[in-house]
């Protein structure tokens, strides 16, 4: 996809032109995402992104891993004051903490 941005938009305050490449990885379950954007001071930047699908086990497995806790969660992407949403949730994880 390719996006011409204005000024004051989500990757530069200047104008400037956007590619979004998507793939979806079957085996990993995941999607990964380059956004090249291209400004007329600095040139070309890549921005990369990941998205993967995992159980609420697995999950638990990668927060852990990462050496985080989770803080708190919420059955919506707006927080407490949202609507239940049965597929998607968000969590704030912290540090954890007494690890050596």
């Amino acid at each position: 996809m390719l996006v011409v941005g204005t000024p004051g938009g989500l990757f530069a305050d200047e104008p400037y032109v956007a590619l979004r490449e998507s793939r979806f990885h079957d085996v990993e379950s995941a999607t990964g995402e380059r956004y090249f954007i291209h400004k007329a001071d600095t040139g070309l930047v890549v921005f990369v992104q990941c998205t993967q699908a995992c159980s609420d086990s697995e999950l638990s497995h990668l927060i852990e891993m990462a050496g985080l806790a989770v803080h708190s969660g919420y059955a919506s992407l707006i927080g407490e004051t949202g609507e239940d949403d049965d597929e998607l949730f968000r969590i704030l994880l912290e540090p954890e903490t007494g690890t050596s």
